[in-house]
């Protein structure tokens, strides 16, 4: 539900019933990547600065709650300047178009407040579709930093929940990984490599002793 603009039809509201469980499917796919690569090239421009304390979740977690009041108050701001110019009789306070971008950016459209159809342009659709999504993927930034925060107060007493899916199916039956060749090539080329680096060692502190000497020490030779 948006504003004042709902389906009356049966067939307006058999087209959204369809279409909305893939528009949700979408919009989440869209909101955990969109926020996944954000937070990856933070995280890396952080690292970059040689700030590696901000990529922590306490850390992360109010950088992000500040990136998203601060955006929910550019969304106000460009809401309350879009109703003054293209909906002059239409009263609204500071504090309610704060309200507006709040709940809107949260995804809850209460309808009280709304962008008016009659005063809206092509560019005015992509223009706040934009600052809408945007918004969107920022709380839930935010939102899951907020949940990494308490899961590091809540000691995981077996495994966690990543390991148990990683090595489980569907039905929860384990599955059993094959090693490929490639893999086991691999694994044996390090071994090979780690022998040879442990033997240059040894030859270098002087542990290895040779045949001759090790059979002289054993006969009690000087």
């Amino acid at each position: 539900g948006y504003g004042n603009m709902s389906p009356s039809t049966y067939q307006g509201r058999s087209l959204v019933t369809g279409l909305g469980w893939l528009s949700i499917i979408a919009f989440g796919a869209i909101t955990v990547y969109a926020s996944s690569t954000w937070t990856a090239i933070v995280n890396d421009f952080f690292r970059r600065i040689r700030l590696p304390m901000m990529t922590r979740p306490l850390y992360s977690m109010i950088f992000w709650g500040c990136i998203s009041f601060c955006w929910i108050a550019y969304i106000a701001g460009s809401a309350r300047s879009w109703w003054a110019e293209r909906i002059p009789g239409y009263e609204v306070t500071k504090g309610d178009s704060y309200w507006f971008a709040y709940i809107t950016t949260l995804t809850v459209g209460l309808g009280d407040f709304y962008l008016q159809s009659e005063g809206f342009f092509v560019s005015d659709v992509f223009s706040f579709a934009s600052m809408f999504l945007a918004g969107f993927v920022l709380v839930s930034t935010f939102l899951g930093f907020v949940g990494e925060l308490v899961m590091t107060f809540i000691p995981a007493k077996s495994e966690s929940m990543e390991e148990y899916l990683a090595r489980t199916d569907l039905q929860g039956n384990v599955i059993e990984l094959r090693e490929s060749k490639s893999l086991k090539v691999l694994k044996e080329l390090l071994e090979e490599q780690n022998d040879r680096r442990r033997q240059q060692q040894e030859d270098e502190d002087g542990v290895v002793k040779s045949p001759k000497n090790k059979s002289a020490l054993a006969s009690g030779e000087p």
